[in-house]
């Protein structure tokens, strides 16, 4: 299976999107410009928490047997983002991430950034169990955000 475009943007750390036609490269009609939408909106919203607190979720490395994750945290806007990669090697296709620098008493907005999806989790659950992240194929990302409710 090849890399899907999502995946390739997110793997990368991309801070921005271009669609810029070249002479010799034309945009061709059929462009996904739903997603290339999609992925605009994710990168502007990702964008201020990179200037926060960065935790690692997994150890570095470069196997591509391995899945890669960090967690972007702003404590000053009670907002932050997980990315999740399950490399094109890994067999394993769910992963348990402990966030951190929460606060564990507040319950925090949790979106999945892929569906929609919304669920509400105290912070002390998500500190202590962690968020689950399933991805059925291999390569493939998740990027979830989280923003304190109450």
């Amino acid at each position: 299976m090849g890399f899907r475009p999502d995946y390739r943007l997110r793997q990368k750390g991309a801070l921005q999107i271009s669609a810029a036609p070249y002479e010799y490269t034309p945009l061709k009609k059929s462009y996904p410009w739903a997603w290339h939408r999609r992925m605009i909106r994710d990168v502007r919203r990702a964008q201020p928490l990179f200037a926060g607190d960065y935790y690692p979720l997994t150890g570095c490395t470069p196997g591509t047997d391995q899945w890669a994750a960090y967690q972007m945290h702003r404590p000053d806007l009670g907002e932050g983002l997980v990315m999740a990669l399950r490399r094109q090697d890994s067999p394993f296709g769910e992963a348990t991430f402990r966030l951190q620098g929460l606060k564990p008493r507040s319950v925090y907005e949790v979106e999945d950034a892929d569906s929609g999806r919304k669920v509400r989790v105290a912070g002390r659950k998500l500190m202590e169990e962690g968020i689950k992240v399933s991805l059925k194929s291999a390569p493939e990302s998740r990027l979830i955000f989280y923003r304190v409710v109450r």
